[in-house]
């Protein structure tokens, strides 16, 4: 916990930062974010696209919700919000404040070392030649980092098209509908639209 002036100082720095509100389907490229190190979700689900010269295709290295941290894009990326999103962009010099706050700082850290976490995640999952395999550890990373657990499994209060969940494991839209398919059939999850229920005891989902 913050010690009371810390907190005050901490509300200051961040007040003082800019605020960006994204409709679902909105971008995010690097020329517009200026001197931001780091962007706070506020709220919202955000992906990073790394969007390739042809015919390479684009590939999505990063995500996060419910008050993740992620990199500015770079040249060659995008930031898309999936959902409506507000985000707080975080200049280096905010971020070097924040960080002589010792709790805050610990936070921050935290929260910087689950982005990569995920990264080193979502680059681990590529590793496997099944595709249908590459679905299911996504979906499982996707479950331990946001799912809610129900009385029958983890549920993902996210959307996730196909072609979403393709760019995130690298692979076509069609292949990644078979392997839902195929996991929906063994009784690994259920769907309800674009939203998936994993059929899974919650201690299944410890790294």
């Amino acid at each position: 916990m913050l010690e009371e002036a810390d907190a005050r100082s901490a509300v200051q720095l961040l007040a003082s930062c800019r605020s960006l509100s994204l409709s679902a389907g909105a971008l995010h490229r690097p020329a517009d974010t200026g001197e931001e190190a780091l962007l706070l979700l506020e709220e919202g689900f955000v992906v990073v696209r790394s969007v390739p010269p042809a015919p390479s295709r684009p590939m999505i290295t990063c995500e996060a919700a419910y008050g993740g941290i992620v990199l500015p894009p770079a040249t060659g990326e995008l930031l898309e919000a999936v959902i409506d999103s507000r985000l707080t962009l975080l200049p280096a010099r905010i971020v070097t404040q924040l960080l002589s706050l010792p709790a805050l700082a610990d936070a921050l850290l935290q929260e910087v070392a689950e982005t990569l976490r995920r990264k080193q995640d979502s680059i681990a999952n590529f590793g496997d030649v099944r595709h249908v395999e590459r679905v299911r550890r996504k979906l499982l990373q996707l479950a331990r980092d946001y799912g809610r657990v129900t009385g029958d499994g983890v549920k993902l209060d996210l959307p996730l098209t196909h072609a979403l969940l393709g760019e995130m494991v690298g692979s076509e839209r069609e292949t990644v509908t078979r392997g839902i398919d195929q996991l929906e059939r063994t009784g690994f999850l259920s769907r309800d639209g674009y939203y998936y229920r994993l059929h899974l005891a919650p201690e299944a989902l410890v790294r």
